[in-house]
């Protein structure tokens, strides 16, 4: 073998070494969009906004992030993008009268709407009503994934908006008749 690698054994390794390195930087940015997108009081003081508090965040739960990454990058950032970037030209109108995917990172409309929201257009889609042609997951993602998803995109917004979020979420379950 005079020494050297097969070039099979060679392209095995780098692509195994390229893949750590892409699985560690997800994790890594996991983390940090943990760390950074919240203080420690967020978890255990009220969420004041408009004069009402509700109940503190939720703690994020990283294995709850890490899982909503995977899901969302092999079944939507085909049209959200790798970065939750959105589609070019996403709020301008198709020619069809359906509009391209919206951004879920801080960017975007996501963060202005409660979780149920998020959740039923994750999981029933936004079609021919909403004109977005987003399709439904319901029979492809589980209840747990969708929510894994939703909790993905909300760890890449803001400290701000995932407060305003979390105020109006709790606001409408406080109010709404059950």
């Amino acid at each position: 073998m005079n020494g050297r690698i097969p070039l099979a054994i060679a392209l095995t390794l780098l692509a195994t070494l390229i893949c750590m390195v892409a699985l560690l930087s997800t994790a890594a940015s996991i983390s940090e969009a943990i760390g950074s997108a919240n203080d420690e009081s967020d978890f255990i003081n009220p969420v004041p906004f408009k004069g009402v508090a509700v109940a503190p965040l939720p703690r994020p739960d990283a294995g709850r992030i890490e899982r909503g990454a995977r899901v969302y990058t092999a079944q939507c950032a085909k049209c959200h993008g790798a970065t939750l970037q959105g589609a070019p030209q996403w709020p301008l109108r198709q020619p069809d009268g359906s509009y391209p995917a919206a951004p879920l990172d801080a960017s975007g409309p996501a963060w202005r709407n409660r979780d149920t929201t998020i959740i039923d257009v994750i999981t029933n889609g936004n079609g021919p009503a909403g004109a977005s042609g987003m399709p439904a997951f319901r029979t492809t993602l589980s209840p747990a994934e969708v929510v894994d998803v939703m909790d993905y995109i909300k760890s890449r917004w803001s400290r701000d908006q995932r407060r305003k979020q979390w105020w109006q979420t709790q606001r409408d379950a406080e109010t709404s008749p059950e």
